[in-house]
């Protein structure tokens, strides 16, 4: 019942179990019709299809004293298949098709949460993931012969522990609680302030074949962002047109980085907090298989800083305006192909505005 336990979460009881069970079901499919170079004489046409499948999960929390929690659980996803078919046509045509079968998908959520006292929270969390993959490809050339390549297949290992302390300065005051702040959020009151700093590290390893090279892991879920395509590109997360966007096959995680970020967050009166967030993200580096031209690109990030501006307004007793920025002021990725012995380099900045007003009637 404390302060810390309305603006961010409170922590189960000695003895007390929380049980939450759920379950999601995913398909999709997108089909595009392009030109290359000139209209109607170079013709591609890119089709993705996710088939169906389920993903049930489980968690359970505990209590083990009155100021430490522990919650874990288990996300499982049945096989599926991923299938992306790339085809060109200029009078004569050939294609590219690839399939990913996905199966033992799963992962274990971990926590253990500690409140030593009302105004100060430790977290600690470690999940655990782990996949299987295989990709199926083949190509019809111009002169119509079919070629089959062997398969490649890898097994995915991932943690992420992570540690995040939360420190709360009171004031010797209380936020104000009525029935808007207990459906949306709790704002700081006056005087009150709160530092959180947190870090994480993503520690991963790629069991492969001997035909797998240097296909990574594919995240299928981030591939129907057409008709924003392109426009992606120019954020800190995607570069080079390679994933996130539906002209290329399902896109591919980074992997093997740590981060850092602390936050401070005021209450300059009882209805208007203002917060400051400083981040940091080291390297990481993915290897890409595209498909349509069955070449290997590597990328490489370099480390980058982040500042976030946030801020809430409470206008009146039932609306809320909540501004965040977030800023990269420059980061860099190198990208190397297998087919060319040029190294590509693009240094960029990243800033996204979020503007978000709720209210309760």
């Amino acid at each position: 019942l404390s302060t810390l336990s309305k603006l961010k979460n409170p922590l189960l009881d000695k003895s007390q179990m929380e049980v939450d069970f759920g379950l999601s079901y995913k398909k999709g499919k997108l089909r595009r019709r392009g030109d290359l170079y000139t209209p109607a004489l170079f013709v591609y046409t890119v089709s993705h299809d996710l088939r169906p499948h389920l993903i049930p999960q489980i968690s359970l929390g505990y209590g083990l004293t009155p100021n430490l929690e522990l919650k874990t659980g288990v996300v499982y996803t049945t096989p599926f298949k991923y299938k992306y078919e790339y085809s060109y046509t200029d009078g004569v045509s050939f294609f590219n098709v690839g399939t990913y079968t996905l199966k033992d998908v799963f992962s274990l959520p971990f926590s253990l949460t500690f409140r030593p006292r009302q105004n100060i929270n430790i977290l600690f969390s470690s999940d655990f993931k782990y996949a299987n993959q295989r990709l199926d490809y083949r190509e019809k050339n111009t002169a119509g012969v079919l070629t089959r390549y062997p398969s490649k297949e890898l097994k995915y290992y991932n943690v992420t522990p992570s540690l995040r302390v939360t420190y709360l300065y009171e004031n010797n005051a209380t936020p104000g609680e009525d029935t808007f702040s207990s459906l949306t959020k709790y704002l700081l009151a006056q005087g009150q302030f709160l530092v959180e700093c947190s870090w994480q590290k993503d520690i991963t390893h790629l069991d492969k074949n001997a035909a797998n090279g240097t296909q990574n892991i594919i995240d299928p879920y981030n591939l129907f962002l057409y008709p924003v395509d392109y426009f992606v590109v120019g954020n800190e997360y995607s570069a080079f047109f390679a994933g996130n966007t539906s002209a290329f096959a399902t896109n591919i995680q980074p992997q093997n980085y740590h981060t850092l970020t602390t936050t401070f967050l005021y209450g300059v009166s009882d209805s208007f907090n203002l917060g400051l967030r400083l981040g940091y993200h080291s390297e990481s580096a993915l290897h890409h298989f595209t498909l349509f031209d069955r070449n290997n690109r590597f990328y490489s990030f370099k480390p980058y800083y982040f500042v976030d501006l946030l801020w809430d307004w409470r206008l009146n007793t039932n609306t809320l305006l909540s501004f965040k920025s977030h800023l990269v002021p420059e980061y860099e990725t190198i990208l190397k192909r297998q087919s060319d012995p040029k190294t590509f380099t693009v240094k960029n900045s990243y800033l996204a505005l979020t503007l978000g007003l709720q209210i309760v009637f």
